[in-house]
Order: structure tokens, then C-alpha cells, then sequence
């Protein structure tokens, strides 16, 4: 597996690399904390609102429940917990990874604004390792396609291409690659160490990718009316999702490709969504897709889909990450400092969990041991631990 040239990530954050974030109006004012600039402001949140008010539309108060022949998700109850020890030199976590129940790797930005890349031997409970990467702004997002081979994204401080970090000691030492102008990825899902979906910019053209092994990156789909995608997910090499924050009628769109992204198919729902930004499937019919003010699920490979009617919280929800856990057929969504749990397909409510402040970033569970990772508005670092109760 060459490491080096490929990004082998399954799900990135939803977040812009640094080069496009202030051409595309702060990245659509950081689309709610994901493809943000360093600190989050007010304003970021009042533009969202109006984004949500005016590109949205007046939503329907119901959908009908999908139809298809999906297992209906059991309601597992889960206990979550703050980790004990966070390194003071980090301000954020943005992307986790566990290739282990006990090791897991996180991608982070440091207080002093530097990239680096911290490491758990304890299942997240503490934190002792960091390697800190002097003269990157941050890395974007992490990835382990095995127990040794790591890939992360970041972004350099002088202005240039986005760098490949690679490792193939689990973590100890890192190489870089540059990425191949003109192209910057922002989300990238790979099945396999031989097949890669990526969503980003080709130049300033908002475009899906595609790698294989021995191959390089090229453009495919042809989707010329999406002005800015979400976010990818591959169930396999040949089965893969894209959402969208939304195309030239300003709604957000869904796209499945059955031929490894040659040619996809819209699969958007007949009612409202929200600008979307993240999509998971816990098989390659069931998935669920999330964003601003909206949330939700198809069981027959989009042909339906239902709403999930999120819980009043008393502010706007964005859904920033979604992860399931495939064993309890359960999935969790992060929500400001909050996680959602399903309790069903289109039935969901929050879990409970420590009282923060801050936005949770990503989710990554190691067969039933969930971690969820982010930063509070005092840039300081969100890390909570879930299992299951028994």
C-alpha cells in the first residue's frame, strides 16, 4: 500500500482547507463551526440562521416513514463521560480515529495555532502524546486504515499546496506529500487502501474525485450544478454517497454511485433539508444524512427517505458528524456539545452527556467503544467517552 499518494480516509470532517475559506464567504460562514476559520463567531451563527431561513424554505412539519426492508434500529443506551486528562497545548480536536479500543489518534490544532496530532493509549482518557507540526496552521482530518498506516490532511502556514501526512508506524514519525495542483479536498471516504471518493475543489469548482490504486486523483460525476459539496461515504468500491450544501437552486442534494463515482444518480428527498454536511450508512441501503435543521434516513437506497424530527434544544441544530455503531445497529449524531443517539430510524433523542459548552467536531467508535472529539468557544479541547450500559 503506498501510503504516500493516496488519502486513505474513510470520513472526514466537513471542513474547507484553509486556501478556500475566505473566498467562499468564510466558507459559508464555517458552516456552522466544520469548515471554519480558527475562532467561531456570533456573526458565523446568525448568517447560518439566515442561510437555513432563506435557502430552506418552509419545511414540512412530517414526512412519511421510508419504506425497504432495513432492520429497524435498536434503542441502546449509552453512558457518556469527559476524559480525564486533555494536554494544555491543544486548543481543539478536529477528527479521532481508534484503531484499537485503547489507541486511538487525533487530529488537532494547538493554542498557539499549529497543526499537530495527539495520541491516546487508554481509550481516550488522557492524552500524553502530541506531535506538534511547526509550520502547518492545522490538520484538517485523520484516518487509519490499518493499525499502522495513518493518513491526515493539513494545511501549511505559507500559502501552498495541501500536504498528505503518512505514516506506517502507527503514528510515530510522519512524511509529507503535496497534494497535486490544482486540487484541495475537504471530505474523503476510501473503503479499501485501493479506492478512494473524495469531495472538494478542482481550482474553484466545486468537484467529487476519485483514486485507485496505482492511478491518480481525476475528476468525476460531471455534477456542474453543485456549488459546494458536504461530505462522501463508500459502503464499498463501488456503492458511495455525496451530500451537498446546496446547487444552483440553493437545496441541498444527495448522489449515489453504483460504478465507483463514474456516474451518479440524484436521490434527493421530495421534502425540504437543510445545507447538508455529513452522510453514514450503516449498510449499503440504510443511511442517513445530516446538516442544518435536518436529519435523515432511507432503508431502501434513497428511492424513500423519512425525516428525523430532532428534539427542541432552544438553538440552531446542526448535524456535524454522524457514526454508527454496526454491531448494536446504532448510530449517534453530534449536535453543538451534544450527541443524538437513534432510538429508530426517524426516532431519535439525545444522550447523556457532560455539560459543555463547544461544538463536538467527529465521532469514531471501535467496535462498541464511541469517542467524540471537538472544542469549546475558550479553545480548549472536547473530548467525551461512550459505551454501552449493560
Amino acid at each position: 500500500m503506498d501510503i504516500g499518494s493516496p488519502l486513505l480516509l474513510r470520513r472526514p470532517l466537513f471542513r474547507l482547507p484553509t486556501l478556500h475559506r475566505a473566498p467562499l464567504l468564510m466558507a459559508i460562514s464555517a458552516f456552522i463551526f466544520r469548515r471554519r476559520p480558527r475562532e467561531c463567531t456570533v456573526a458565523a451563527t446568525v448568517f447560518a440562521i439566515l442561510i437555513v431561513v432563506v435557502g430552506c424554505g418552509e419545511s414540512e412539519s412530517r414526512s412519511p416513514a421510508p419504506t425497504g426492508s432495513g432492520t429497524p434500529v435498536r434503542g441502546v443506551a449509552y453512558d457518556w463521560l469527559s476524559a480525564k486528562r486533555l494536554p494544555d497545548e491543544v486548543a481543539r480536536l478536529d477528527s479521532i480515529w481508534c484503531v484499537e479500543s485503547d489507541t486511538c489518534l487525533a487530529a488537532a490544532q494547538t493554542v498557539d495555532v499549529k497543526g499537530a496530532i495527539v495520541r491516546s493509549e487508554d481509550g481516550g482518557n488522557t492524552w500524553p502524546s502530541v506531535t506538534v507540526f511547526p509550520d502547518l496552521i492545522d490538520v484538517l482530518q485523520l484516518e487509519c486504515p490499518g493499525q499502522l498506516n495513518c493518513i491526515a490532511l493539513a494545511s501549511p502556514i505559507v500559502p501552498g499546496p495541501q500536504l498528505v501526512l503518512s505514516s506506517s508506524d502507527g503514528g510515530a514519525t510522519w512524511q509529507r506529500t503535496p497534494m497535486p495542483s490544482p486540487i484541495t479536498l475537504a471530505a474523503i471516504s476510501c473503503p479499501s487502501a485501493a479506492f478512494c471518493i473524495g469531495e472538494g475543489f478542482h481550482g474553484s469548482e466545486a468537484s467529487l474525485f476519485r483514486w485507485k490504486v496505482g492511478g491518480s486523483w481525476e475528476r468525476v460525476g460531471g455534477l456542474a450544478s453543485v456549488e459546494l459539496f458536504g461530505d462522501v461515504f463508500c459502503v464499498d468500491e463501488f456503492r458511495c454517497w455525496a451530500v451537498s450544501f446546496g446547487g444552483d437552486s440553493g437545496s441541498p442534494q444527495i448522489f449515489v454511485t453504483d460504478d465507483s463515482g463514474s456516474t451518479w444518480v440524484e436521490k434527493t428527498p421530495d421534502f425540504q433539508l437543510g445545507s447538508l454536511a455529513a452522510v453514514e450508512c450503516l449498510a449499503p441501503e440504510r443511511c442517513w444524512v445530516g446538516g442544518i435543521l435536518s436529519l435523515a434516513y432511507t432503508g431502501d437506497g434513497g428511492s424513500t427517505w423519512g425525516r428525523v424530527e430532532l428534539p427542541p434544544t432552544g438553538n440552531t441544530v446542526s448535524i456535524d458528524a454522524i457514526e454508527c455503531v454496526a454491531s448494536l445497529d446504532v448510530c449517534f449524531a453530534a449536535t453543538g456539545a451534544r450527541i443524538l443517539g437513534s432510538r429508530g430510524p426517524v426516532e431519535w433523542g439525545f444522550e447523556s452527556t457532560p455539560a459543555e459548552e463547544g461544538h463536538i467536531l467527529d465521532i469514531s467508535c471501535y467496535l462498541e467503544a464511541c469517542i467524540a472529539v471537538g472544542g469549546t468557544s475558550s479553545r480548549r479541547p472536547i473530548v467525551q467517552l461512550g459505551r454501552p450500559l449493560s
